[in-house]
């Protein structure tokens, strides 16, 4: 319907312009541990991903648009299936880097001594998610397994690693620990990223397990090898009709939650991260000054509200401050 079609380029017009500023921040941060490395590294897939779920729905709505009688293009649908098999992997990133955030901030909080290497890090992580890229058949259920084991893992690591940094959250405030002030708030920012991670993905794969219930049995998926052609034949009876609400909830959750994931992903950097806050703060007082030259810029925090009075008449907020 319109409405669904209107919230999905909503949330895809939110998470890509909402990606693009938080991406900004990363980018001139001079400083960067390997948390904030992985969360640069989802930004940038939460941004290709809202830009290629743009072009998906362009396409799709061109399509549904055409007067050829003969229906859409041959262009058009091999187009539509790269940037869907792109989307796919797109998907698989986000997960992946959320995975890796959960894992490596609930040995951070469970092993406070222990060092992380990153060189190991990426290493590992890029093996490991070529490999797990690596699953084909042409037998179309065993496909559809294969892709519902791989999603439910990576839920379930996430799962488990946000169990892991809550748990010793709570026991070192039981216990008093020192330090632990320091890795709350960041453990506490990837607990609410795995939070939606969770929520979100699990709607997606809902999704891909009602068409997989509804479909995989009556469709058969024919490869030809040998000149490349790809057939998948319906054997269901002519009256039976797919199941409406599996579709929704696939269309649902592959057009509208994971863009609104992508999207919400910044907002809880900017709400958790006081150094993005000022970041902002400070490139908005900018352009306002930029904008109204004659009018006092005055920055919505409460240092330079108490400050004021000290800045000279001819305060500049285009001029980078004096060490």
């Amino acid at each position: 319907s319109s409405v669904r079609q209107n919230e999905t380029t909503g949330a895809i017009l939110v998470g890509t312009l909402a990606n693009s500023a938080s991406l900004s921040f990363f980018i001139k941060k001079e400083e960067k541990g390997i948390g904030d490395k992985l969360l640069m590294l989802l930004n940038s897939i939460d941004l290709l991903l809202c830009i290629t779920a743009t072009a998906i729905c362009c396409i799709l709505s061109s399509m549904m648009k055409f007067d050829n009688a003969d229906g859409p293009s041959r262009e058009s649908f091999v187009a539509l299936m790269v940037l869907f098999v792109l989307y796919l992997l797109l998907i698989d990133g986000t997960a992946f880097v959320t995975c890796l955030l959960s894992v490596t901030r609930a040995i951070s909080i469970a092993f406070p001594f222990y060092h992380i290497k990153s060189k190991l890090l990426k290493i590992v992580g890029v093996v490991v998610f070529i490999m797990s890229q690596f699953i084909f058949s042409t037998n179309l259920n065993v496909l559809f397994i294969a892709f519902i084991g791989k999603s439910s893992l990576l839920i379930l690591v996430v799962v488990s690693g946000t169990v892991v940094s809550v748990y010793n959250l709570a026991r070192n405030d039981l216990q008093g620990a020192e330090g632990i002030n320091r890795n709350r708030k960041a453990t506490w920012t990837v607990v609410i990223l795995s939070a939606l991670f969770i929520v979100f993905n699990s709607i997606y794969l809902a999704g891909v397990v009602a068409s997989f219930v509804d479909f995989a049995q009556y469709l058969v998926l024919d490869l030809s090898l040998k000149d490349g052609n790809i057939t998948i034949v319906d054997s269901r009876d002519s009256e039976t009709k797919p199941n409406a609400f599996g579709i929704y909830l696939f269309l649902l959750g592959i057009l509208f939650a994971m863009p609104l994931n992508s999207a919400m992903n910044p907002v809880v950097y900017l709400v958790r991260k006081s150094d993005m806050r000022h970041f902002f703060t400070e490139r908005l007082s900018k352009l306002s000054y930029i904008m109204h030259p004659t009018i006092e810029v005055e920055l919505l925090t409460p240092f330079t509200r108490n400050s004021r009075s000290l800045s000279p008449p001819d305060f500049n907020p285009l001029a980078s401050p004096s060490h």
